[in-house]
């Protein structure tokens, strides 16, 4: 089965989903928080919360990340192999959450093109 790009995201960042006989699939909140919780469904395509740790991540990879009004800019070398996306509004419904959700999404497939473990060493 095909993983959804939010699935592609929390596998990046290391999150695992689990069976509840109640609910179904479970995945650990990757907020911050005074006890852990669990959700329903990944959030990172609506929500500055989730999607900045990652955004932080990709930082650690000594990758550089540009958040502007028009577009999001990732760009840096990785084990010797330089790479630069800039990744721009392109519809009128776009918003700075969605551009950059789309640009991590290229910069983790990048990342694990460099690292066939999917294990990011920094």
């Amino acid at each position: 089965m095909e993983k959804t790009d939010n699935e592609i995201i929390a596998d990046f960042m290391g999150l695992k989903s689990f069976e509840d006989s109640r609910y179904g699939t479970l995945w650990p909140s990757p907020l911050k928080a005074k006890t852990p919780a669990t959700c329903f469904g990944l959030c990172y395509h609506e929500s500055w919360d989730w999607l900045m740790p990652v955004v932080e991540k990709i930082e650690e990879a000594l990758l550089q990340v540009t958040i502007a009004t028009a577009y999001t800019n990732i760009c840096g070398e990785l084990k010797g192999v330089k790479y630069n996306q800039a990744t721009c509004f392109e519809h009128q419904e776009d918003t700075k959450l969605s551009v950059t959700h789309l640009a991590v999404l290229k910069a983790i497939d990048f990342i694990n093109s460099q690292s066939p473990n999917k294990q990011l060493k920094v």
